[in-house]
């Protein structure tokens, strides 16, 4: 893994910027294709459609926003373990781990583009096979994300490995405790 950090660091910083970009944009298109499968009334049409267009630009910028926070949340846990790297290093060798969920987001595009859906009802979409797989992997694609975070903390930081999980670990689970907690209110 230090070898990976070292030729990571090497790679212009603008690469990972493009990464995280072209995953905002993949996202946003993802959330497009699912917007294409739902039905609307044709009397609201001008209404969704800026609607439509204001939702794939915030979920660009929300989802860049997002990985500079989760990267600072991640960086100032690992500090308080006394772990020591500068965050602007972090937050561009994490970069590049975001591939993998680029990769993800592609191949749900993919699956959201095969579903033939002919009723205007929205459990049949939500029962669709493809669809299912599809959430799935999105969903799912930040798994192999958070653990190369680890292991990129353990080795960038030089903390333990233990701390290292901590670094990730507390701030998904207060992210998710905070976002469980508005549900219920």
């Amino acid at each position: 893994m230090k070898k990976l950090i070292v030729i990571l660091e090497q790679i212009p910083q603008w690469y990972g910027c493009g990464i995280i970009l072209l995953y905002s944009l993949l996202l946003a298109e993802f959330f497009s294709a699912l917007h294409d499968l739902t039905p609307y009334n044709n009397d609201l049409g001008g209404f969704l459609d800026v609607y439509y267009k204001i939702n794939y630009i915030s979920t660009i910028v929300s989802s860049i926003i997002i990985w500079i926070i989760m990267s600072l949340l991640f960086h100032l846990t690992t500090l308080l373990f006394n772990g020591c790297a500068l965050f602007a290093r972090f937050l561009y060798i994490s970069s590049y781990f975001y591939l993998i969920p680029t990769t993800f987001i592609i191949i749900a595009i993919i699956v959201i583009g095969q579903i033939d859906i002919s009723s205007s009802d929205l459990t049949v979409l939500q029962n669709h096979p493809s669809f299912k797989l599809a959430m799935i992997l999105v969903n799912y694609s930040y798994i192999p994300y958070y653990l190369l975070c680890m292991i990129l903390i353990h080795h960038l930081y030089k903390v333990r490995l233990r701390y290292a999980i901590a670094s990730v670990v507390i701030p998904i689970l207060s992210v998710w405790a905070i976002t469980k907690l508005f549900t219920l209110l």
